[in-house]
């Protein structure tokens, strides 16, 4: 019994053992096998990614190399006709050129012709053969007759020629003609019509470029108003409406200096001219200058104008200088003496020039003239009781 049991232990021990050494190779076999799917997986997902990018870049590089074809096809057209254009101009060029060498050919073979004296004394081998006798007169009627004859035909022949070139070659009909002109002819012509532009004259031209400056004014186009207008005090600086209209638009700009420049060239140029005094008068009062404006204004201090007056005697009441203000006044009131505003100034001048009884006649005569609001009325009475008083 023991014998069989220690066998039997022995056979359990080796099949123990070899269990163990079975299941080894198993595990190494397992674990070499996950590593293997892994690596795979890694190497599959990195050629995936590379393909998705290749698609990518190819999709990207397709789509760019379609949008620049346009654009090159475009640019090599565009090429093709300007290159077309400069052969057509280079021929045309050529052609003009050899119609012009071959007309002035033809007229040179035309107008030079030496067979004058052969036909003279061909004549007068004739005349003297019958019997006749030439005489100085009749041998240059004679000449005269055949250069006549030979003109005549000479010019038919180049008229003829010209006109087969021009019909060939329209765009060389006017170098054609200038080289014509230019040439001295060997042969006195028949008849000759000669065309010459007028040239105008500065005050022609000045009128032409007003005419452009108002047109331009117009249509609302200062700046090229303004430029033509500028153009014509260059021709005629004593132009009065040219700098009239200048200044008015360099006031409206609001460009005071440059005005008052401008105006001050005109009085200098025209010193009895009202109109450039005025303008500059009423930049200088706008500008809170009133000892300048009545300085511009006083010089033509006895103008018969309302605008001048009336304006003299809004800068004499700035400036304090009543004296002037009076004067203005009692130009107005004879200019239209139906105005009640202008006796009605003048009487204030006069009050406050502490002439009381001027003043009180001027009111009353403001007064009765009656073109006055009710306040100033008003006024005006209030003023008559004052001073009666």
């Amino acid at each position: 019994m023991s014998v069989i049991n220690q066998m039997l232990k022995d056979l359990e021990k080796r099949n123990t053992d070899a269990g163990e050494s079975s299941t080894g190779p198993v595990v190494i076999a397992q674990s070499n096998d996950k590593s293997s799917m892994m690596l795979v997986t890694i190497l599959v997902s990195v050629l995936v990614t590379l393909a998705l990018v290749s698609a990518v870049w190819f999709y990207q590089e397709n789509k760019l190399l379609k949008q620049q074809q346009p654009a090159t096809a475009n640019d090599v057209h565009q090429q093709n006709q300007q290159a077309q254009q400069l052969v057509n101009a280079f021929e045309k060029i050529a052609q003009q050129s050899k119609a012009i060498k071959e007309a002035a050919t033809e007229e040179q073979h035309f107008s030079a012709k030496p067979a004058e004296t052969t036909q003279v004394q061909v004549a007068m081998q004739e005349k003297e053969s019958n019997g006749e006798k030439l005489t100085p007169n009749a041998l240059a009627n004679q000449q005269k007759t055949d250069l006549v004859t030979e003109e005549a035909q000479g010019n038919t022949d180049v008229a003829s020629s010209k006109k087969v070139v021009r019909e060939n070659n329209p765009a060389i009909e006017s170098n054609t003609v200038s080289q014509s002109t230019n040439e001295k002819p060997q042969l006195k012509s028949l008849s000759s019509l000669s065309i010459a532009r007028k040239q105008l004259s500065p005050s022609e031209l000045a009128e032409q470029k007003l005419a452009n400056a108002e047109k331009a004014l117009m249509d609302k186009e200062g700046e090229k108003a303004e430029q033509l207008l500028q153009d014509v005090l260059l021709l005629k600086p004593d132009h009065i409406e040219a700098r009239k209209k200048l200044a008015a638009i360099w006031y409206a700009q609001k460009s005071y200096n440059p005005t008052i420049n401008l105006l001050n060239q005109g009085i200098d140029q025209l010193p009895q001219e009202p109109d450039f005094r005025l303008m500059k008068a009423k930049i200088l009062l706008q500008q809170n200058f009133p000892e300048q404006a009545l300085s511009s204004l006083e010089p033509l201090a006895h103008i018969q104008s309302v605008d001048y007056q009336a304006l003299l005697a809004t800068a004499g009441q700035a400036a304090n200088k009543h004296l002037i203000v009076i004067g203005a006044y009692q130009q107005l009131v004879l200019l239209q003496p139906n105005k009640g505003k202008w006796h009605l100034g003048l009487a204030v001048a006069y009050d406050r020039n502490s002439q009381f009884s001027e003043a009180v006649s001027a009111y009353q005569n403001a007064l009765n003239v009656g073109d006055l609001s009710a306040q100033s009325q008003q006024f005006a009475e209030q003023r008559i009781l004052a001073l009666g008083d």
